[in-house]
């Protein structure tokens, strides 16, 4: 019997939690700065892939985009002052189910 192929999106959610987890459990700085780098690069090609293969116009890409952009707020907030993590955690599952619906827009959900 044949492996399951898995897709692109997938395995780059597992990559992405991976490397977090890992830059999370490292305690050698020059390695923690090294996987810090190499996220941020694979979550700019991410947004490029992203970018290039959803239309702008729509109305879930822009709600999405806009709920997004609130939770990254909140999130910079949260970091700052922990107290203030409960919001962003509503902001980032609102932004989820946006990132949802636009999936199940086009057609990928």
């Amino acid at each position: 019997m044949a492996a399951q192929q898995t897709s692109l999106g997938d395995e780059l959610n597992a990559f992405a939690s991976g490397v977090l987890d890992l830059l999370l459990a490292t305690e050698d700085v020059k390695q923690a700065k090294r996987l810090r780098s190499l996220l941020e690069k694979a979550h700019t090609r991410i947004a490029q892939l992203v970018e290039g293969n959803v239309k702008e116009a729509t109305a879930e890409y822009q709600a999405a985009t806009a709920g997004v952009e609130k939770a990254n707020q909140a999130i910079d907030k949260a970091t700052n002052d922990l107290s203030k993590t409960a919001d962003a955690i509503d902001k980032i599952a609102k932004a989820v189910d946006l990132l949802a619906k636009l999936a199940k827009a086009i057609g990928v959900a």
